[in-house]
């Protein structure tokens, strides 16, 4: 079957980018999957991590778009709410294309200092159906959680890195490095000790990513059952 011909009209970067996922996706021997996008906060540590999960399982239908360095909770939540809607308009020219299945942010929740725009950015991502993964105070709580368990709450995001780089975790952790590859088989290990954890937390009836907390683990299981659909 030949490779499906890409359109010839001068089309947006975020627009091509869009239809090529799609378009790798249908490729002979390759697997159908639901299209899904993946907002995050303007950081590396998320998008080097999701990345790597993303092409080990080799999901080319998941969209992962990093917003801008220093964005907040609600810049997120709204940025992806742009792409959804940039995303109808070229499924309504590309009869092959599908919508977003599925639509998650990820940021920080960062301790007891709320970002700005947070609530508003909980309240948003409600009304529009947008899936959250929000990490208490850091993402660093999910890689953590590959090698120990704990539920004591956490000042800011310094201090989970200070747990994270001694000697029974990531030794000398940095925040830019690809460590996909060092915890990656502990991923079973840290999805059930985040959602026990998450479960049994005393204040999350009345906060919904308590310190510490991290739904990661949600995103992360979605992305391996779609690979193994």
């Amino acid at each position: 079957m030949p490779k499906p011909k890409q359109p010839k009209s001068k089309t947006k970067t975020t627009d091509r980018a869009l239809i090529g996922l799609d378009a790798l996706a249908r490729r002979p021997g390759t697997k159908i999957h639901r299209p899904v996008l993946i907002v995050c906060e303007g950081k590396k540590t998320e998008q080097i991590y999701l990345n790597a999960l993303r092409q080990y399982y080799r999901l080319s239908t998941i969209d992962l778009h990093i917003h801008g360095e220093g964005a907040g909770p609600l810049e997120v939540v709204e940025r992806a709410l742009e792409l959804m809607a940039e995303r109808r308009k070229i499924v309504r020219k590309e009869r092959d294309l599908r919508p977003y299945a599925e639509i998650w942010c990820v940021f920080d929740r960062e301790a007891a200092n709320e970002p700005v725009g947070y609530r508003e950015a909980l309240q948003l991502a409600a009304q529009h159906n947008i899936a959250l993964a929000v990490s208490n105070p850091a993402f660093e709580y999910w890689y953590l959680l590959h090698f120990v368990e704990t539920s004591r709450a956490f000042q800011n995001a310094d201090e989970v890195k200070a747990e994270l780089c001694k000697p029974n975790c990531l030794p000398g952790y940095q925040k830019q490095k690809n460590v996909f590859n060092l915890i990656h088989e502990r991923t079973d290990t840290a999805h059930d000790r985040a959602e026990r954890l998450y479960e049994r937390h005393p204040d999350r009836e009345r906060d919904p990513h308590p310190n510490p907390s991290t739904l990661i683990y949600r995103l992360v299981a979605g992305i391996i059952a779609m690979a193994r659909f």
